[in-house]
């Protein structure tokens, strides 16, 4: 079972990474097409005077990106197969070879054929405009889209207020190319969720708290008995010996027994019950809370499930002959036991006891290596475990994935980010080069001219990121819950990393889109202003 909850959370990463940056595709791929079709209306309007008809004009712009879409295709069956190997045989290792089926070959045909389709038809909407668009309609369109140029353009961005300037011509820059930021907004808020989220999956999974979602408390040493006889004096005796240690803080046991219970269908059966205390070292409850009396018993989300019971029903169980009912007051994450346990506090007699956890923690000023060797020595018949050390030892290898993943991602994500942002704010330099010229013309410096579109870029990247922890905080707490759900997590709360999500992670986004702004808005300076002189 943590094998599969192992390889059930690098599988999550991987799909939501794959699913967003299939989103940041599909949104580029229609930005550039409606800005090649913006930059061809004229040949579009020549095309429309010249009778050609709207399947021509169609198949002209979408034969390359269908091309494009071809080669992908081919690409990536080519590069799957080695990628895939790693991945596959880490699992192989934990979980077995197995041979794979041939639906499996039909669903890669089937999701290949799907993704291809919502491409086609992504890249085929901007151009229905076409239809009802006639030849009259194209040419006065394009005259006025000049007119509209060439009419009186420093009115509409020129600040007009003195001090204000900066902000006011930014708040111009946004408004008058809203569609390209609001894009680039998307795009940035995307690529911002895919940075955040393994950073943040691999900081929950290393906190403290989280050892409360796999069923153990939040303790510094555990001690198990099991597989030998006397198992109840032996944990008293122990229980004795370790509560006059001075190192010790305080400790908290719990004997295992196996409980008879009458099920819905009226058969007998045996439930695993810890019989204890359990308001000290308590585990995560998704719903309730722990036994206090005799009569109440909580169980683990899987076996609750099995059981087919829910908060707040009653079984009858069979405990030291008697018949008792049981009322569920609590359920609870747990992956222990192959996740199918319970808790209840009432006082077992003269039955086996199958094992024995006293759980320990220490006083702050005590190094718990030594305590540990000196526990280890004076009692070789418990298996004496940090928490620490065996949280690592069943999450470590998803916890170096999950980082190899969050540093591998981080990077692309950046290189994303500088890429993206030199496209586009390349374009929107393209369409202000009139007014760029004529604001340079008037006096302008180009420091000040690129601190505007820098002001404006920086708004972008901050609502971007607050997009960002939206689209963490709820479809990617939602999609861990759906799936750790079905190993007995239920109601996971991501912890977030404060430093690499609010300082980090934002810090490398700006400087990398502000980076690209200054790189393209250099050209400032090469523009030719003779043209505007008249």
């Amino acid at each position: 079972m943590i094998n599969g909850i192992n390889d059930a959370l690098v599988i999550l990463v991987y799909l939501l990474l794959s699913l967003t940056l299939i989103f940041i595709t599909l949104l580029c791929m229609r930005f550039a097409l409606l800005a090649k079709i913006e930059e061809d209306f004229q040949q579009i309007a020549i095309m429309k005077v010249m009778g050609l008809p709207q399947t021509f004009i169609k198949n002209v712009y979408l034969a390359k990106y269908y091309a494009c879409m071809l080669l992908a295709i081919i690409l990536s069956w080519l590069t799957s197969y080695p990628l895939t190997l790693p991945v596959l045989k880490q699992m192989e290792m934990s979980m077995g070879k197995s041979r794979t089926p041939f639906y499996s070959y039909l669903l890669e045909i089937a999701l290949t054929s799907i993704l291809s389709g919502l491409i086609a038809w992504i890249t085929s909407q901007p151009l229905k405009s076409f239809k009802k668009l006639t030849p009259s309609q194209a040419l006065s369109s394009q005259n006025s889209q000049k007119q509209e140029k060439t009419k009186n353009p420093t009115k509409r961005g020129l600040p007009s207020h003195r001090f204000m300037d900066v902000f006011y011509f930014s708040w111009k820059q946004l408004c008058q190319h809203k569609k390209l930021y609001l894009t680039m907004l998307f795009i940035l808020s995307l690529i911002g969720f895919v940075l955040l989220l393994p950073t943040n999956l691999h900081h929950t999974l290393t906190d403290k708290e989280f050892t409360q979602y796999i069923g153990v408390g939040k303790s510094d040493v555990r001690m198990d008995l099991f597989q030998v006889k006397n198992i109840e004096k032996k944990t008293k005796q122990l229980v004795k010996e370790l509560s006059q240690n001075r190192e010790i803080k305080t400790l908290n046991t719990q004997i295992v027994y196996n409980i008879p219970y009458k099920d819905k269908k009226g058969q007998i059966r045996e439930l695993r019950v810890s019989v204890g205390n359990h308001s000290s070292f308590p585990v995560k409850y998704s719903q309730g809370r722990f036994p206090k009396n005799d009569q109440e018993i909580a169980l683990s989300k899987l076996q609750a499930n099995d059981l087919n019971l829910n908060f707040g029903d009653s079984m009858d169980m069979l405990v030291n002959g008697q018949k008792m009912k049981m009322k569920l007051v609590g359920i609870y994450s747990d992956l222990t036991y192959g996740g199918k346990t319970a808790k209840a506090t009432f006082q077992v007699k003269d039955q086996l006891a199958l094992s024995s956890l006293v759980t320990i923690q220490l006083k702050e000023s005590i190094q718990k290596k030594k305590i540990l060797q000196k526990l280890q020595n004076n009692y070789p018949d418990y298996k004496t475990t940090d928490v620490d050390d065996f949280f690592y030892q069943t999450f470590g290898d998803t916890l170096s994935r999950i980082k190899e993943i969050q540093l591998g991602v981080f990077w692309l994500g950046n290189i994303l980010v500088f890429i993206l942002t030199c496209l586009f704010i390349y374009m929107i330099f393209m369409k202000d080069k009139k007014d760029l010229a004529l604001y340079r013309l008037l006096g302008f410096s180009k420091q000040t001219l690129i601190s505007y579109y820098l002001l404006a870029f920086f708004w972008i990247i901050a609502v971007s990121f607050l997009l960002a922890l939206i689209l963490l905080l709820s479809l990617g707490q939602t999609f861990c819950n759906l799936l750790l759900n079905n190993f007995g997590i239920s109601q996971l709360q991501l912890i977030l990393d404060f430093q690499q999500s609010f300082l980090f992670i934002p810090l490398s986004i700006l400087v990398s889109g502000l980076c690209a702004t200054r790189f393209v808005l250099g050209g400032i300076n090469k523009l030719d202003l003779a043209p505007y002189l008249n």
